[in-house]
């Protein structure tokens, strides 16, 4: 931007020689972006909740495969499965923990805007760090089949699918 003042001044001749004589100029230096720590700490074990924020930043820092249930607070299927004393997510989490998987985390559609378009609750979703994004298709209340679905590496990369995302502002 510095170079801007001095040529707008000038005939279109020395803009020609100027641009000439700086073709070979190194690019002015920018600052790399820094990319902050998510604010959500998923080595702390348990189920966490994520709104949009939370998530980008998340996604961003891709530090974790994560399992993510997106659920509304009013479905009986999502308070039975996220929201109960006793619900099952929670038994999940806490055996993935101990199995080295994914972690799991929970996103509440009515409180926030979704970063997927999704046509029912709850949708189960398991994000690899290395990009793919996995809709588990089978019933939620299987939990050996969910389990084995976030663990089996070999049987996620063979159904994996693309998700259209849809950026809400």
């Amino acid at each position: 931007m510095g170079a801007l003042d001095k040529v707008g001044d000038m005939s279109s001749e020395e803009r020609r020689a100027y641009a000439i004589a700086h073709a070979n100029d190194p690019p002015a230096e920018t600052k790399p972006k820094k990319v902050l720590p998510p604010t959500v700490d998923l080595s702390v074990p348990g189920v966490h909740a994520v709104n949009s924020t939370t998530w980008s930043e998340l996604r961003r820092a891709n530090a974790y495969d994560m399992l993510i249930t997106f659920y509304a607070p009013w479905c009986p299927h999502c308070k039975k499965f996220v929201l109960d004393k006793n619900a099952p997510i929670n038994a999940l989490s806490e055996s993935l923990e101990k199995a080295g998987g994914p972690k799991v985390v929970t996103f509440d559609m009515v409180a926030d805007d979704s970063p997927l378009t999704l046509d029912a609750v709850p949708t189960i979703y398991l994000f690899k760090r290395n990009g793919m994004a996995i809709l588990f298709e089978k019933d939620i209340s299987d939990m050996e089949g969910l389990q084995a679905f976030a663990m089996d590496k070999k049987a996620s990369a063979l159904v994996a699918q693309k998700v259209t995302q849809h950026l809400r502002k």
